[in-house]
């Protein structure tokens, strides 16, 4: 089993933020302002976790 330490799962959040902001793009080009604006929130969301858990 893996050992991860707390800079790790930073890491890991911040790039799912980065991922997650990218796919925002596809959306909204494409009209879907709901799930743009949900897809924002979560980004937000994993680059808060990151640093608080």
């Amino acid at each position: 089993m893996t050992e991860y330490n707390s800079e790790d799962y930073v890491n890991y959040r911040l790039q799912r933020a980065k991922e997650t902001i990218l796919e925002v793009d596809t959306l909204i080009n494409n009209s879907f302002w709901n799930t743009a604006v949900n897809r924002l929130y979560y980004a937000c969301f994993l680059c808060c976790w990151g640093f608080i858990d």
